[in-house]
């Protein structure tokens, strides 16, 4: 967008070309990218989405001044904006959730089944069923069960698949975005479902058990557990602060520094994709070969080095190199280990198990699941289930070890099976955890009716520092939370300011702009998206213009030391004397603040 401002300015009218650098700054892979130059009109509609961007933005410089000086510069600027503030009323509400979260008891029953070979232990209700008809919390009800269950002996039992994926569902591995989409949509709060998918990353698992509606008499099922695929930069975040309790921002330095060194591809991208001329290229063959040179990664590297062509590998059919950048994985550059730190040494390992991985055949597991049926005297049926699961080829989970529950298949006798005995246990509700870093991430990922989330990969960790910087949150440890100041301005501004739903339907215009091939089509939308907003924004202004009058008189303490400190410094940029009352007098500071 710079260089074309610079263009325009010189009213310049020669051909453009663009160079697209998607593959890292490797000289490979930028003498690559200089072979394929993006003609101009490839490209321009990126250009006018970044106007529509810019200019709309501008507008909200003047929501912070009109929200400023309705709290009388207390505090200094009161920042307002699309991304910020719908970003700090995410961790308001979590705040608001844990402060008027009460601990309910609730139960479940521990049952021990014997099959005349083994025993094993189910619970009822199911663990995350995500069902309220199933969650035992009623004494009576459970008095009465537990009274019935004292004349049942024996129970139901059913064998069925559990991975064969449902009519119409995607085969493709989850990344955590999607599998924190799918998790939410199977009735859980989104922090069940963000400490579900944290737990699976963190294992090294990311396919989610998906579970067919139909029953079938068939017994076992070959499930093919697709390899993890590249990191992208929120998964990455998430290895980090796993390793080193980094904030996003701490680990935003650390992944650029290996990208300035040409080590990594370009890393602030929401995909997890190889590129599609990737497999078997030059560039693939060399990293390989590096790679193997690393005794950490000695083994896996050469294992794929003999990778045969036909696998299933993390490829995109749909991306476009004008709108995507690619998954981040390592580049041909010899890495020279020996002079990165400790960290930037574990992150480029991380990241490069992630790829090798991404590199490794399916795994093969043997899963059985026994749909068990208790039928009390009362008619009341409890449903249970058991899942056993076995490696048959490990494929990818060969690659740098699994957490995998291996257990052999439950040999049946008929369709009976004993109930040697039942527990209770009673629990307690506990309420979402805090935000940390990591989860605000996938938090402002997954925001929205849209799939855009809050602002993009590359600023919402420089959003998260910016609410800490002006006094809206502050951390506690890791966690994240909310000041009294963030709390209050959530309370004072509107609705669709604060909504996540406003900022994702931007990013879903502002990318249908983008990837507008018609010039003249984009402008026309550029033109209307500007004018929507400056609409909404004026409406605003002229709401709480009212207000302003009653604001506007002089406080009886001083300016704040971020007003004389803002004063000093616009002095300097200005280069403009500043008046001999501004450190100790409110209305002399403010008017030369509003002034320059």
């Amino acid at each position: 967008a710079i260089a074309y401002n610079i263009l325009n300015y010189f009213e310049c009218v020669l051909p453009i070309q663009r160079i697209w650098l998607t593959e890292g700054l490797s000289r490979s892979a930028i003498c690559k990218a200089i072979e394929h130059l993006l003609p101009t009109h490839k490209t321009k509609s990126l250009y006018r989405a970044s106007q529509a961007r810019s200019h709309s933005d501008w507008y909200f410089i003047f929501l912070s001044i009109g929200y400023t000086r309705l709290n009388r510069y207390e505090n200094g600027v009161t920042s307002v904006g699309r991304v910020q503030t719908p970003t700090l009323n995410l961790v308001v509400q979590r705040d608001q959730e844990i402060r008027k979260h009460h601990a309910k008891a609730y139960y479940q029953i521990k049952f021990t089944f014997d099959t005349g070979e083994e025993c094993f232990n189910c619970r009822y209700p199911p663990m995350n069923s995500g069902n309220d008809d199933t969650t035992l919390d009623d004494p009576v009800q459970l008095h009465l069960i537990l009274s019935a269950l004292k004349q049942v002996n024996e129970a139901d039992v059913v064998e069925q698949p559990t991975t064969t994926p449902i009519e119409g569902e995607s085969t493709q591995p989850h990344s955590l975005s999607s599998l924190q989409k799918r998790l939410t949509l199977e009735a859980q709060s989104i922090h069940k479902s963000q400490k579900s998918a944290e737990q699976l990353y963190r294992k090294g698992l990311i396919s989610y058990p998906r579970t067919s509606q139909q029953q079938t008499t068939t017994t076992i099922d070959h499930s093919f557990v697709s390899p993890p695929k590249p990191h992208s930069l929120v998964s990455l975040h998430g290895a980090l602060q796993q390793q080193f309790s980094h904030t996003a921002n701490r680990s935003n330095q650390l992944i650029q520094r290996l990208y300035d060194l040409g080590l990594i591809s370009y890393p602030r991208t929401p995909s997890q994709e190889l590129p599609p001329d990737h497999i078997h290229s030059p560039e693939q063959h060399a990293t390989l070969k590096n790679l193997s040179q690393v005794p950490e990664l000695s083994t896996q590297a050469k294992r794929c080095r003999n990778q045969p062509t036909d696998i299933h590998l993390p490829l995109s059919d749909n991306h476009s190199h004008t709108t995507a950048h690619w998954g981040i994985i390592p580049t041909s550059r010899p890495p020279q280990l020996q002079l990165l730190t400790h960290r930037e040494r574990s992150a480029y390992l991380e990241i490069c198990r992630r790829y090798l991985q991404a590199l490794y055949p399916p795994a093969t597991l043997n899963q059985q699941t026994l749909q068990i049926t208790i039928i009390l005297p009362t008619g009341k049926e409890l449903k249970l289930s058991h899942q056993r699961t076995q490696i048959k080829e490990p494929g990818w989970t060969a690659a740098f070890g699994h957490s995998i529950d291996e257990q052999p298949p439950i040999k049946l006798r008929g369709s009976q099976l004993k109930i040697n005995q039942f527990t209770l246990i009673e629990k307690q509700t506990e309420p979402p955890p805090h935000y940390n870093d990591y989860t605000l991430l996938l938090a402002m990922e997954q925001a929205g009716k849209h799939s855009t989330g809050i602002g993009t990969p590359a600023t919402r960790a420089d959003t998260i520092e910016l609410l800490i910087k002006r006094g809206y949150i502050h951390r506690i440890g890791t966690s994240l939370q909310s000041t009294t100041r963030g709390a209050s301005l959530i309370q004072q501004v509107p609705a669709w300011l604060r909504s996540s739903n406003t900022t994702s339907q931007w990013e879903g215009l502002l990318n249908q702009i983008a990837s507008t091939e018609n010039d003249k089509t984009a402008v026309e939308m550029r033109n209307q998206f500007i004018s929507q907003q400056k609409k909404k924004i004026i409406q605003l202004l002229d709401r709480i213009q009212p207000l302003l009058t009653n604001a506007n008189h002089q406080p009886s303490n001083f300016p704040s030391e971020k007003m004389v400190r803002y004063a000093e410094i616009l002095s300097r940029r200005k280069r403009v004397r500043l008046p001999s009352q501004y450190k100790t007098d409110w209305k002399i500071c403010r008017d030369f603040i509003e002034t320059h």
